[in-house]
């Protein structure tokens, strides 16, 4: 299909005519999608942040130095910045217009954006604090040697921080930000409607 085979087939579209029928079921359509994306969102920051809380345990029992609290510490950094950035996302009282709800979206989808932009610093740069102070700790604790220092172990854990990084602004290039776009589309056309 060329340019102008596609220029034709969309001036062809007829307009969609706005009637009650159909507002309730684009509304409807935008409420399942919206919920989807907020419970998709919910499981990930809570298993994160269950993650996180268990690793702040574990790091508080097993640990033998004060290197543990730096690990502990490190672990409940992440926990609270998933925790606030919900705090964030919670909007303040139920909206009750579509414009409104439109504008909710928005701000949410924002937010995860820029959370997972910044997953270096808030959450590759503790976990990675974490592991150094818990290598630091055995290195201590058995005596500083090359064999200690688990080479293979540490390049594992740098490629899987890259990995994670990656798919994060996987994540947000493919899927956040078409959904901002497409928010912001509608957002602009009801507007126009009204």
């Amino acid at each position: 299909m060329n340019a102008s085979e596609l220029k034709h087939l969309w001036q062809s579209q007829q307009p969609i005519v706005l009637s009650p029928e159909n507002i309730w079921k684009i509304a409807a359509t935008v409420e399942a999608v919206d919920r989807n994306f907020r419970r998709k969102m919910w499981r990930r920051d809570l298993s994160e942040i269950g993650v996180a809380l268990v690793m702040a345990v574990v790091f508080a029992l097993v640990g033998q130095t004060w290197l543990r609290w730096v690990c502990v510490a490190s672990s409940l950094f992440v926990a609270a910045w998933l925790i606030r950035s919900r705090i964030m996302a919670r909007p303040a009282r139920e909206i009750p217009s579509a414009t409104g709800r439109l504008q909710q979206m928005i701000r949410e989808t924002e937010i995860q954006i820029g959370l997972l932009r910044s997953v270096l610093w808030w959450y590759l740069l503790p976990c990675a604090v974490a592991i150094f102070a818990m290598a630091l700790e055995v290195m201590l604790l058995k005596g500083f040697s090359p064999r200690n220092l688990h080479l293979p172990f540490l390049l594992i854990f740098a490629g899987g921080f890259g990995a994670v990084y990656w798919l994060n602004q996987r994540f947000v290039r493919e899927k956040l930000v078409p959904r901002r776009e497409n928010l912001r589309h509608a957002l602009a056309e009801l507007s126009q409607q009204f």
